[in-house]
């Protein structure tokens, strides 16, 4: 399992990249990286797309949405 910060570093790109490609703010994406409890599930899914790592790979926070719905 890898965090949100070392699953980016393993893809090769910079926090600007990855929110380029998300289509947010460098500002929201680096808030993610820092807190990651607080993404969503859309954007756990997008991030996963786009890094090209399965999304049960990445750690997201214990509290986080994404693993509140994975264990309903």
């Amino acid at each position: 399992m890898f965090t949100v910060r070392q699953a980016r570093l393993m893809s090769g790109n910079t926090q600007q990249d990855l929110a380029n490609l998300l289509g947010i703010s460098v500002h929201s994406y680096r808030r993610i990286e820092k807190r990651p409890g607080t993404a969503t599930i859309q954007f756990a899914r997008n991030f996963s797309r786009v890094i090209k790592l399965p999304i049960d790979k990445i750690f997201f926070g214990r509290h986080s949405t994404y693993r509140r719905y994975r264990e309903k």
